[in-house]
């Protein structure tokens, strides 16, 4: 027994058994779809792909569309949104007694942390701005630990500047 449909209209899964939760939606479109075919178009869908409606209806991957491009006020603010995510991440790197692995910063790495979060902060004054470049963090294998310092405290590097401008 079939225990999905899916409408190509909705771009949509329904459960067959809970249909009377839907009589308010436009299923007339509607096929059925082996439970194996729901489960790969309701997961996660492969890089680069989006699920659509296929020509006979049924789910399929096609190509992500482009990305809008944004305005200059959508992209200043995007790129202030993560040069916020690398100080905040290294905010609580700042208190005299952080340490790894129970081992303080040294002196180099604390004036690393403290050079690296002044060119975060002032990266938005740079000529270019927001079209250039992130800060580098941790350039030399030596200074990696800050890099990952950051990561393991919720940073997550982005890809700047984008692509599509």
């Amino acid at each position: 027994m079939t225990t999905y449909i899916y409408s190509a209209k909705n771009n949509a899964f329904f459960p067959v058994d809970y249909l009377d939760d839907y009589s308010h939606w436009d299923l007339s479109d509607a096929v059925e779809v082996s439970d194996g075919v729901a489960m790969e178009f309701m997961g996660g869908a492969p890089i680069g792909k989006v699920r659509a409606a296929g020509v006979d209806g049924h789910p399929c991957w096609t190509d992500k569309p482009p990305a809008l491009p944004l305005s200059d006020d959508e992209l200043a603010s995007l790129a202030r949104q993560y040069r916020d995510a690398f100080i905040v991440a290294t905010d609580n790197m700042m208190v005299s007694d952080y340490s790894i692995d129970d081992i303080p910063l040294t002196s180099t790495q604390r004036t690393e942390l403290t050079v690296t979060r002044a060119a975060y902060r002032s990266w938005p004054t740079l000529a270019g701005w927001p079209l250039i470049e992130l800060p580098v963090i941790g350039e030399s294998d030596k200074s990696r630990w800050l890099l990952i310092e950051a990561v393991n405290n919720g940073y997550v590097v982005p890809e700047w500047p984008p692509e599509f401008r």
